[in-house]
């Protein structure tokens, strides 16, 4: 970047981590850095006000962003006649290419739509598009808008009458709304949130934490499977994992210190949301001065299969304080008593 001056202010560089491409560095390329100026000028002078260079209404984050889609490819001959991008009765798919929607938490796509151009520019089947003089993945086309920018799309859709070719403007997304497990570092600057009730610590699974192995062929198998398949929908915004058990008199059976991750599935029968979520149901069930129920059951999720835990209330009352000293931890929840937010669900009001 060069200023006013013709002074080379600072180079900016992007590292790919990966097994044998140790010391490579790679600049970044430079309409990112210019998007990321022009979002902090905009933010600078007027916050109401920020749109992106191309167009649209974005809200202020500096996110990439995303369709809020998973594709896949559209090749096979037979598939393209099933979805109605070439051949069988009518003209309306002939000499179309684009990318199926096989996942979708947009509102405005769905499931076997063919996404075939953006804004225009015409997609391939294998999803690429022809920007910056040269054939690139759609994500760096979609790198230049922001997070809440509207873009338009050709979609080719199944309908009863035959397939149907409408452009749609959808909104991007910022890919933490979309991803189970958010893409990237998350806790570089400040501490992953946690809950100890009885000796277990609860926290949500991060990318972060699955680092704590030195190579992914380490990583505990069902925790790598929701890296990297999982997805929000209304009823699940994070995956909680057990990640270790801090021994002690209530929890006396079950193991101590790391073992092995299991997924938090349900608690006395509910479904787990998020960290908030299960914090609220222990607070109902162990912690009110109205107790609901003596025992608290956990049903977890292990790399070799479901597995369920029992610990009485009382008992689970009775240990925290024992943890609390045995282990010298400050306070048993990261955010202090109150439960913290971040779920449109079970965030406090």
């Amino acid at each position: 970047m060069c200023g006013s001056s013709d002074k080379i202010l600072g180079v900016a560089f992007q590292k790919y981590v990966s097994h044998g491409v140790e010391n490579q560095g790679h600049a970044v390329p430079s309409y990112l850095i210019w998007r990321f100026i022009n979002r902090v000028i905009a933010r600078a002078a007027d916050a109401e006000s920020l749109t992106s260079t191309i167009g649209g209404v974005g809200d202020g984050s500096l996110d990439l962003p995303c369709l809020g889609v998973t594709c896949q490819p559209v090749e096979n001959d037979q598939f393209k006649k099933w979805l109605g991008v070439e051949g069988g009765d009518t003209d309306v798919g002939m000499d179309r290419k684009g990318v199926m929607v096989s996942w979708s938490v947009n509102p405005a796509l769905k499931k076997y739509d063919v996404i075939t151009a953006i804004n225009g520019t015409p997609l391939d089947s294998f999803g690429h598009v022809w920007y910056l003089g040269r054939r690139l993945y759609m994500t760096a086309l979609l790198d230049s808008f922001y997070v809440g920018d509207a873009v338009e799309l050709t979609v080719l859709s199944r309908g009863d009458a035959g397939p149907v070719v409408e452009g749609r403007t959808v909104g991007l997304m910022s890919p933490k709304d979309c991803f189970l497990v958010p893409k990237g570092q998350m806790y570089d600057v400040k501490a992953p949130p946690y809950l100890i009730a009885g000796g277990l610590v609860f926290q949500p699974l991060s990318i972060d934490y699955l680092r704590g192995w030195t190579s992914d062929r380490d990583r505990p198998t069902h925790l790598q499977h929701i890296v990297n398949t999982g997805r929000k929908c209304q009823t699940r915004q994070e995956c909680v994992v057990l990640t270790q058990v801090l021994a002690d008199e209530c929890n006396s059976g079950y193991g101590s210190g790391w073992v092995g991750g299991p997924i938090v599935e349900k608690v006395n029968n509910e479904k787990i949301c998020c960290l908030a979520h299960l914090e609220k149901i222990l607070d109902d069930v162990v912690y009110s001065p109205e107790e609901s129920a003596d025992y608290v059951v956990l049903e977890l999720l292990c790399y070799d299969g479901p597995f369920t835990m029992v610990l009485a209330s009382r008992e689970i009352r009775q240990g925290d304080d024992r943890v609390k000293e045995r282990y010298g931890l400050p306070r048993l929840r990261s955010d202090g008593s109150s439960r913290r937010s971040g779920c449109p669900v079970h965030s406090p009001v």
